[in-house]
């Protein structure tokens, strides 16, 4: 057992959670178990909790049947447009493009994933062109001949190959996740 095995329940009492912002003794703005939002977070610890927020948020839509009957693939768009929309702006601000999931009418699914905010309209049109890859397609790099998938989605699928096929690298003492 760890240094930080041993510590870890400790740790929770002492500091006790809090799910909102406070400030703490020193007047330092702090959130959960006593991290200290005014010192910022390290990659390793946002990773930690955008994975767990994924995790929640993934868990959360597989109560919803259209989504449960989706491939991972296709999953992973709905995941992505509940995390920066959340559930709620998922579910009512997208239900043409779910009746279409739900019908697996993935052409229709893509045409109905856009938003009107100008910053985040490339990052919607990607995540519709992906909607248009089968998972096979996404594990096999081949993706369809159709000419459909193009530009930045295209790139996005390419990367997120690499990163599948790209062992993570683990710092001394850490464990795999």
């Amino acid at each position: 057992m760890s240094a930080v095995d041993l510590a870890l329940p400790r740790l929770k009492i002492e500091e006790g959670f809090r799910a909102k912002p406070y400030e703490d003794t020193r007047g330092f703005l702090t959130i959960g178990y006593g991290a200290n939002l005014d010192a910022g977070l390290s990659e390793h610890a946002a990773e930690a909790l955008l994975t767990a927020q994924a995790d929640e948020m993934h868990l959360a839509l597989l109560s919803y049947a259209w989504y449960e009957a989706l491939d991972e693939a296709r999953q992973s768009i709905c995941l992505d447009i509940a995390f920066n929309a959340g559930l709620h702006g998922l579910v009512s601000g997208f239900p043409r493009m779910i009746a279409a999931l739900a019908r697996h009418d993935f052409a229709s699914a893509a045409t109905e994933c856009h938003v009107q905010n100008p910053e985040l309209a490339g990052r919607y049109q990607r995540l519709a062109q992906m909607l248009l890859i089968q998972l096979h397609e996404l594990a096999t790099a081949h993706p369809p001949s159709d000419g459909l998938l193009s530009g930045g989605a295209l790139d996005c699928l390419h990367h997120w190959l690499f990163l599948r096929a790209q062992p993570v690298p683990l710092r001394s003492g850490q464990g795999p996740r």
